[in-house]
Formats: C-alpha cells, structure tokens, sequence
C-alpha cells in the first residue's frame, strides 16, 4: 500500500510542477493538459527505471526519449510548437530539480 500512494504522489507533484512552469513560461492555456501529461509520463519513466537501479544515466535518456515522443505527438495533435510541450515536459528530469 505504501508503493501506491508513492506513486499517486510522484504522479500528482510532477503534473503540478510541469503545468506551474509551463505557466510561467506563458504556454497556451489549451496546451496545459497536455504539458502537464508529457511531463509526468517522462517522470514516471525515470523514477521506475531509478527505483530498478538502472543508473542516472539510463533513467535519464528514458525519461527524456518519452517527453521527445510525447511532445511531438502533442505538438502534432494540437497543432502547436513542439518546444510548448518539450522545454515544460523536461523539467522534471532536470538535476537539482527536485529542491524546488
């Protein structure tokens, strides 16, 4: 029980902050979902591989290689930018991160 509610956390703070500074760097208020989704699917990518102690490195690459994938189909379905989603998406990812 106490691994399901680590995950819903992981999962509900790193939409929070993807959508806080997708805000912040004035990305279109019909793009935030999707900003906020790529970000998190990029961070569940990398914690999973961290918690199977795959390395920073690895965890890293597979966290980023979603955000990419993701934010081209976003960017391909709302017919925005691709940076919109990209730059947002990889907040999580970014070292030192965490402290904010």
């Amino acid at each position: 029980m106490d691994l399901v509610w680590t995950i819903i956390i992981q999962l509900v703070l790193s939409y929070i902050a993807t959508v806080t500074f997708a805000i912040i760097t004035n990305v279109p208020k019909r793009a935030l979902n999707a900003c906020g989704i790529t970000g998190t699917f990029g961070w569940m990518a990398y914690w999973t591989l961290m918690q199977m102690d795959s390395g920073t490195g690895a965890s890293s690459l597979a966290g980023a290689f979603v955000v990419a994938v993701l934010s081209h189909f976003f960017a391909k379905y709302k017919k925005l930018p691709i940076t919109i989603f990209n730059v947002p998406g990889i907040v999580p990812l970014v070292p030192g991160g965490l402290a904010y």
